[in-house]
């Protein structure tokens, strides 16, 4: 009796087609909806769909900047917006920003004020400016939490035009019977 060893490899090319649109529009896109799409440069462009040919595999865009045609056989990437959302660290970056403008401030005054009575002195005016700083930035980061929004993007599926490639190897080993 012989065992038989297989071994199957497959090596799929249609990971080669996945980044491409190849000419078909997205069947999720419609005229008005706001996408940002990507070069292959890697350029980002975010916009409104003023329309879709299917007949010429083109997409019309519409920025601050001005009206944009692109062929989709020159993007890599078509992403629709798919709501936004508030972040906390719209919070942690005020707290942060105030906290050094506080720091460099109180260095400052304390380097100026250096053996006046209740003079923290440099280190003390660091200490005391980055507390104050943050202790000031907190609010402001609570007010500005619900104004700062950020997009969420979601990248849109792409029907195949082209078939996808395969590469199949099968290998038999005969083992010797022990």
């Amino acid at each position: 009796m012989s065992r038989t060893v297989l071994v199957f490899a497959m090596a799929g090319l249609g990971s080669l087609f996945a980044t491409g649109l190849h000419g078909q529009v997205p069947t999720r896109l419609t005229p008005g909806q706001t996408v940002r799409i990507t070069d292959e440069t890697g350029r980002h462009r975010t916009g409104e769909i003023l329309s879709i040919s299917t007949d010429h595999g083109t997409i019309e865009i519409k920025d601050r900047l001005g009206r944009w045609t692109y062929d989709l056989d020159d993007l890599s990437t078509i992403e629709e917006k798919a709501g936004s959302y508030t972040s906390a660290r719209t919070i942690l970056i005020t707290m942060g920003v105030t906290a050094l403008a506080g720091g460099l401030l109180g260095t400052i005054a304390g380097v100026s004020c250096d053996g006046e009575f209740l003079c923290p002195g440099p280190a003390g005016g660091l200490a005391a400016g980055v507390l104050g700083g943050a202790a000031l930035g907190l609010p402001f980061g609570l007010v500005l939490w619900p104004i700062i929004r950020y997009s969420r993007w979601e990248r849109v599926g792409k029907p195949e035009s082209h078939p996808r490639l395969g590469l199949g190897l099968s290998v038999k080993i005969p083992l010797p019977s022990w």
